[in-house]
């Protein structure tokens, strides 16, 4: 067949625009309309080879489809994927997903809403143990690693008290909780150390006056000691606010007020370790062994951390607010207080404090702040900036892939969500922008470990840094929900 001078005009036409598809499907990237602008060449390739039918037809497919498959390869080796393991929770796909986390040394805690907690050791995905009763917002993980589960029926619960390793240490009926401003729910657990739990049950009817009933029940099961006063939780004000998405493990202390005093409780034996006078707009909180009070101080404001065993540490000095101290954010050893005017980090090993610069407002997630244990991170563009927060020293300094979404910082890693920095004609713009997040795990003090991996069509809901370079993504693939290590 003879090709015409016309047709071979509008052929050339046809490529033209098609090429000029391609070029703009390139830039953009746009993959649907570079496939188009491909097939749209072809025509004119077969009719250049027209007089070799077999090698026109070939080649008019061939090149397209060479021009949409490497691509595709190019795309495959350019996503990340860094996965260190991954373990399935839960079967079915939830109607909302809502996953808790807690680091004990190796050992990584995970609770769904509608799913057991499990715990792994976080370094190869390995299963530790299975706590059915430990569900999001009804669980609770004590410094040593055991776990405490409740299920609730009205002001009834069940509570079970497991040993590291998933097996029931005990299991009682209790009636009654409270609720503390570390926790996002109500809960009948408030403190654990050495084997003893501690169960609250308060009249919630009459909070913030009480009364309530302290019980500490051993790892037997049996009431080791028991308090029923008029004592309530020590309020805060809204004033504590959650530091990271790995929730702290239960405190070693009670701390109640008792009308005009603070009282601090052993968890071990409930003996009224410390007694502390209630100031106006006092803040305070509760971490591990140790009870905070933040404090107007004259015309200035103090924290004085509290143990069992007597003061641990007082500052001096300290700006305020108008009516007294700001909001305060704990985590790990380290305490940050917030005023209009000023943000402070104190020690909660020794109680030396500083002003932080540059940090204005209280931080979150997408906060061009995040503060960590004993790591701040300062975002700008794609550029983070690492400082020690006891001296302020720059540790390190990184450019990441893509527009950087949100930051999480703890247990010595740096958790980062971020824009696919790909660029590729089979990957469009938006698709990476609304489907996709590229995740990477650093070390919080050195910066290094820039793996990370892509997340798609199942989306990324968060995740949270478990350790120094080592991050968890929680996804949801359609039928199953995945945790995923990355390192």
């Amino acid at each position: 067949m003879k090709i015409t001078r016309g047709t071979l005009a509008g052929l050339c036409v046809l490529a033209v625009a098609g090429l000029a598809a391609v070029v703009w499907a390139i830039a953009v990237p746009r993959p649907a309309l570079y496939v188009v602008g491909l097939i749209a060449c072809a025509p004119l390739i077969g009719a250049l080879l027209v007089r070799r039918k077999v090698l026109a037809g070939a080649v008019a497919v061939l090149v397209p489809v060479a021009a949409i498959a490497v691509p595709r390869v190019v795309l495959s080796a350019q996503v990340p994927s860094d996965v260190l393991w991954s373990a399935r929770i839960a079967e079915n796909k939830p109607e909302s997903l809502k996953l808790q986390t807690w680091v004990v040394g190796d050992h990584l805690y995970v609770a769904g809403e509608q799913e057991p907690m499990h715990s792994y050791d976080r370094s190869n995905g390995h299963l530790i143990g299975t706590y059915p009763a430990a569900t999001a917002d009804h669980a609770a993980v004590a410094a040593d690693g055991s776990v405490v589960g409740w299920t609730s029926e009205n002001d009834k619960q069940q509570v079970t008290y497991y040993s590291p390793d998933g097996k029931v240490r005990w299991a009682q009926a209790h009636q009654g909780w409270t609720q503390l401003d570390r926790y996002p729910a109500w809960t009948p657990v408030v403190a654990a150390a050495d084997g003893v739990v501690v169960l609250a049950d308060c009249d919630v009817a009459k909070l913030p006056v009480g009364p309530c009933t302290w019980t500490g029940v051993d790892a037997a099961g049996k009431t080791k000691w028991s308090h029923r006063t008029n004592w309530r939780p020590a309020e805060s004000k809204g004033a504590t606010l959650v530091s990271s998405r790995t929730l702290p493990v239960l405190p070693s202390v009670v701390l109640v007020r008792a009308d005009s005093q603070y009282v601090v409780l052993a968890a071990t034996d409930g003996h009224e370790a410390v007694h502390r006078p209630w100031l106006v707009y006092t803040r305070t909180a509760v971490q591990a062994d140790l009870a905070l009070f933040s404090e107007r101080d004259g015309e200035q404001c103090r924290l004085v951390g509290v143990r069992v065993t007597g003061q641990a540490f007082v500052t001096k000095g300290m700006p305020c607010l108008p009516d007294g101290p700001g909001p305060i954010r704990v985590i790990g050893d380290r305490a940050y207080l917030f005023t209009d005017d000023a943000q402070l980090t104190v020690s909660l090993k020794d109680g030396s404090w500083r002003a932080l610069t540059g940090v204005s407002g209280y931080p979150d997630p997408t906060s061009s702040t995040v503060f960590g244990p004993d790591v701040l991170v300062r975002r700008t563009d794609r550029t983070l900036t690492a400082t020690d927060s006891a001296s302020g020293a720059v540790l390190w300094t990184k450019k990441l892939p893509g527009n950087v979404r949100g930051v999480l910082v703890d247990n010595g890693g740096v958790y980062v969500e971020s824009e696919p920095a790909v660029h590729n004609p089979m990957w469009s713009r938006g698709d990476q922008r609304n489907n996709y997040s590229q995740l990477t795990a650093l070390d919080a003090h050195t910066g290094r470990g820039t793996s990370s991996i892509l997340r798609g069509a199942g989306r990324v809901y968060g995740g949270s840094a478990i350790g120094p370079g080592l991050a968890l993504a929680e996804s949801d693939d359609g039928r199953t929900v995945s945790l995923v290590g990355a390192f």
